[in-house]
């Protein structure tokens, strides 16, 4: 066989493969019009009715992706999240064999969705984003729908043991217009936060928790409500490096100006310094602390006993170079009555002098 033959079969078998995966797509395409005009057109659909006639069950599920702010002075937590809903809509089914397709992108706009609000929202408003989202429809009618959206939240956040702390925080939804009676919401997967992204808070655990609440707003009526638990930690290492650990070392310093004789000038200069650096520590610890009126984080008060301290040692340390060069007469020489009572009566018990 010449080479110009078998140039010319392998065009043809190239060929005749363009062509049939033409053919195919054309027919899929064909079938997918043909479908979506029999499911949204020709079929009496309203998708302002639940597709049950009893209670309408939706699987949800909630991923936490990050945790974007804490707002310790306000209480509130604004995190970036994906909730995942579905739910079963028997109106929308069809034959695969018919049609040689199992699923559909549809969007939000002709089917009904759960209009589920955020019940412990910050900010009072809620997110139309999700009606952009595409929805996924099986053929056996089972809808799956998931949109990513900034959720605010109101979150009791407690900053006695900052930057140690953890907080609890959670996030409640239900529907907005559907009781219990028509809507029903399903704990789907118990795991929430699997592609949580880690900044300045790390999630340690979380958990879902399906209730009735009765809400009287509108008549007495049971809602169905899903609890996402989120139990959170602060990244402490940032601010044990950056503040803890410098500000422990320069108070430290603190305690080896007692080593200076009294007759040097450099044991006041020394401590002068300290205090000077406490003061920039503490303007810069003032921007990492938390804001909040009802608790005062132990590290305010850790570094305001330090600055205290300095303070106390700049005032011993004058005290005694005043002491120091006070004339040597013998009228004045002497320790005054008051010194005596402060050093042997009060201090010397709490050094094991008597």
């Amino acid at each position: 066989m010449s080479y110009s033959t078998k140039s010319f079969i392998i065009f043809q078998e190239v060929l005749l493969l363009l062509l049939n995966i033409f053919l195919r797509s054309s027919y899929v395409s064909t079938n997918e019009v043909e479908l979506r005009k029999l499911l949204f057109y020709e079929r009496p659909y309203d998708r302002r009715v639940c597709p049950e006639a009893g209670i309408t069950k939706v699987h949800t599920n909630l991923i936490l992706l990050q945790i974007e702010s804490v707002d310790e002075k306000a209480q509130v937590v604004t995190s970036n999240v994906q909730l995942i809903c579905a739910w079963c809509d028997p109106y929308m089914s069809w034959n695969v064999s018919r049609y040689n397709i199992t699923e559909l992108s549809v969007g939000s706009n002709y089917l009904w969705t759960p209009d589920v609000v955020l019940v412990n929202s910050a900010d009072g408003k809620h997110s139309r984003n999700r009606e952009h989202y595409a929805l996924i429809l099986r053929h056996d009618g089972y809808v799956r729908f998931m949109f990513q959206d900034l959720w605010k939240t109101i979150c009791k956040v407690r900053s006695t043991y900052f930057p140690f702390d953890q907080q609890h925080c959670t996030i409640i939804i239900r529907s907005g217009s559907r009781d219990g009676h028509s809507v029903k919401f399903i704990q789907r997967r118990p795991i929430v936060g699997h592609s949580f992204i880690r900044g300045e808070w790390e999630l340690l655990n979380s958990y879902t928790e399906i209730v009735d609440e009765r809400i009287s707003d509108f008549g007495q009526a049971d809602y169905s409500l899903v609890r996402f638990s989120l139990i959170l930690k602060r990244n402490h290492v940032h601010y044990l490096i950056k503040i803890i650990l410098p500000f422990a070392l320069v108070s430290f310093v603190t305690l080896f100006t007692f080593l200076l004789p009294p007759q040097t000038g450099e044991k006041l200069t020394l401590n002068v310094t300290i205090l000077l650096s406490l003061v920039i520590y503490l303007q810069l610890l003032s921007g990492y602390i938390p804001k909040s009126d009802d608790e005062t984080p132990i590290l305010t008060l850790f570094c305001n006993a330090n600055f205290f301290l300095v303070v106390l040692s700049c005032i011993m340390t004058v005290y005694v170079s005043y002491l120091y060069h006070r004339p040597t007469t013998s009228n004045i020489a002497c320790v005054p009555s008051h010194m005596k009572i402060i050093l042997l009566d009060y201090l010397s018990p709490l050094v094991y002098c008597n």
